[in-house]
């Protein structure tokens, strides 16, 4: 009964994934910039489910076959590497062809030799041996990169906020939902390991293939609800050089573009535009987006998005005193705030209090004069 149910969430993931990847292919074709990303990730899981199916039932009708359920599954091995080279492309430096083709090489290796032990005698002992460790080789490999993603991601996150003064919420936050649902996925796995399975009848590669499954559906309801991430493609940032090392600009010129950008702000109120960004304003000031950044990190020790939402917080308080009955998410949005999320919490990041206790105590204070 179990092993019914297994193929059955298997197989429904499969025809998921496929029809998926099968939607962004057809954007592509009538002309829209679908994720190339999404479908990838898609491919791979349908890939590696498919491959988990087959194996299961080969295995099943023939025991004595247990190398396809000891070696690591190959198309994980290239999932790390895809999410690496995507970051790393969004970081605006992405390696050559060939160094991403090589770091695919040990899943491309265990795939050809997964489908060569379709076709071989029961494993020798000294085969069974190469098998565990190739286990172990599997959990060092990805655990290798959601470390290299984890640190990428928190890289692309900080020059976000060096250019940008909105984030959207799918741009920051899809591949790292991505990234920290494998990773509680492999962890769960490598506890399902570690015990033993004393409480499953399932193989490292099958508990692998149930997450794969459900991080499929995932994938699949998120597009479904946010039509949106089948053509995000968020734009390659500006690779950063050596920070500021060679500027030109000392003590005094920094001081000077800081005052003409405090009086910009004040008298053109560039921050209500909601989508301003590091290039803009820039050219508002009339210096490159380089000088721009040194100017507001020296002078003011904020990133760009933070001193640009620091604006339109000082700008919902202002409007709060002179108008407290509007609602909060009606001031933020003529202040600049594109969402409720990104309002609420740069406010309480710059006033210590949520715009809710702000307005109480606004209320408060009026009662008592």
């Amino acid at each position: 009964m179990l092993n019914h149910l297994y193929m059955i969430l298997i197989a429904s993931s499969v025809v998921c994934a496929t029809l998926l990847a099968a939607v962004i292919f057809r954007l592509n074709h009538q002309g829209h910039k679908g994720d190339h990303f999404c479908s990838t990730l898609v491919g791979l899981s349908a890939g590696m489910l498919s491959l988990s199916a087959a194996s299961h039932s080969f295995i099943a009708t023939q025991l004595q076959h247990i190398a396809l359920a000891t070696l690591p599954d190959p198309f994980m091995l290239m999932l790390g590497p895809l999410l690496y080279w995507r970051l790393q492309r969004l970081l605006g430096k992405a390696h050559s062809s060939l160094v991403f083709l090589l770091q695919l090489l040990p899943g491309l290796l265990v795939l050809l030799l997964v489908l060569y032990l379709f076709n071989t005698a029961p494993l020798t002992h000294a085969q069974q041996h190469f098998s565990i460790g190739s286990e172990f080789f599997a959990f060092a490999h990805v655990w290798l990169y959601f470390w290299l993603c984890f640190s990428a991601l928190r890289q692309y996150q900080h020059r976000l906020k060096e250019q940008h003064s909105a984030i959207d919420a799918l741009k920051e936050e899809w591949l790292g939902r991505v990234i920290g649902a494998l990773a509680f996925a492999y962890s769960a796995m490598g506890l399902i390991y570690l015990l033993n399975h004393t409480s499953l009848s399932f193989s490292v590669n099958q508990s692998l293939a149930i997450v794969m499954a459900g991080l499929t559906f995932y994938v699949v309801f998120q597009s479904l609800t946010q039509p949106g991430l089948l053509i995000l493609v968020p734009e390659p940032l500006t690779p950063q050089g050596e920070k500021y090392q060679k500027s030109g600009l000392g003590k005094d010129g920094i001081d000077s573009l800081y005052d003409a950008l405090q009086t910009l702000m004040q008298e053109q109120r560039p921050y209500l535009e909601a989508e301003l960004n590091a290039e803009q304003l820039a050219t508002l000031l009339g210096v490159s987006k380089q000088y721009l950044s040194e100017v507001i990190n020296t002078a003011s020790g904020l990133s760009f998005y933070d001193y640009v939402n620091g604006y339109r917080v000082e700008a919902v308080k202002h409007m709060l005193q002179n108008d407290n009955t509007r609602a909060l998410l009606d001031i933020a949005m003529d202040c600049g705030f594109n969402s409720k999320a990104s309002f609420n919490r740069n406010f309480k990041k710059v006033s210590g209090l949520t715009p809710g206790q702000y307005r109480q105590n606004i209320a408060e204070t009026t009662e008592q004069s």
